[in-house]
């Protein structure tokens, strides 16, 4: 079965060394279609290219980002011991789905904290 996906155009907008020589080098990637405050991402700068070979992004270059399911969403809800239940759907974003009342006390439901 074929997972759903999506391809961002994007661009990388900079090259970030490391502050001690132990930490990886970082390339910052502007992604065109994210809204503002979304639109760049950290990445470590390290690659492999399709024969197993390292390679690393440069400055300025035009790449690729695609954003891809790894399984159906799921909904939760809270079976009558209050112990918390996923279930899969079809389609849609995950969401609690019912709630349990508490006995005694001001407590609220889980579905209302969540």
């Amino acid at each position: 079965m074929k997972r759903a996906h999506k391809t961002l155009r994007a661009k990388v907008r900079k090259i970030i060394r490391p502050a001690y020589p132990t930490q990886p080098e970082k390339a910052e990637i502007s992604i065109d279609e994210a809204d503002d405050l979304y639109r760049e991402i950290r990445i470590e700068n390290r690659l492999m290219d399709e024969k197993g070979k390292e390679a690393r992004l440069k400055q300025g270059a035009e790449v690729e980002v695609q954003i891809e399911a790894i399984r159906k969403p799921q909904e939760a809800s809270v079976d009558s011991q209050g112990a918390l239940r996923t279930l899969p759907t079809g389609s849609g974003p995950c969401r609690v789905r019912g709630s349990r009342e508490w006995k005694g006390g001001n407590r609220e439901s889980p579905a209302a904290t969540a």
